[in-house]
């Protein structure tokens, strides 16, 4: 099993070296103007939902461990990492009303920077306390993202 996930890890890590440059999208999406909400805050809102999709959409490495005894799992992480954001330019936003209902429409361009991620993922396979910091720091930016 572990001959298998490493053959894997070193198959994604050739295709980001190989691939690896700087990727533009550009994103739109429309969403509703909730009554407990400004027009801001869904800007704000689709901007950072459309830039995790293009991150997503550039590349990402996932790595999966999982242990098993007596049947049962008694380990079992996932770990995902994306290249970093280099430019985001909001291009458009259009409030429009349509059947009683405001909405926000945004369309963006995000730059990213695929080759950004290679240093860490080698990192991350060289040192497990650097992964145990990158997770406490993830869990530190998604409790962040909640509030």
């Amino acid at each position: 099993m572990k001959k298998i996930l490493i053959m894997l890890i070193m198959l994604i890590l050739c295709n980001a070296i190989i691939f690896a440059e700087i990727k533009t999208f550009t994103k739109e999406a429309i969403e509703v103007v909730p009554a407990n909400q400004s027009q801001d805050q869904v800007i704000a809102y689709l901007t950072q939902k459309l830039t995790r999709q293009a991150t997503e959409e550039a590349g990402l490495f996932i790595n999966t461990e999982f242990s098993v005894k007596n049947k049962e799992i008694t380990k079992d992480e996932f770990t995902s990492v994306a290249g970093s954001i280099s430019k985001v330019v909001v291009k458009d936003k259009e409030t429009f009303t349509k059947d009683n209902q405001q909405y926000v429409k945004v369309k963006i361009n995000i730059e990213v920077d695929t080759d950004s991620i290679q240093p860490y993922l080698d990192k991350i396979l060289q040192d497990n306390q650097y992964k145990r910091e990158a997770d406490e720091l993830r869990k530190k930016t998604l409790e962040l993202e909640e509030k």
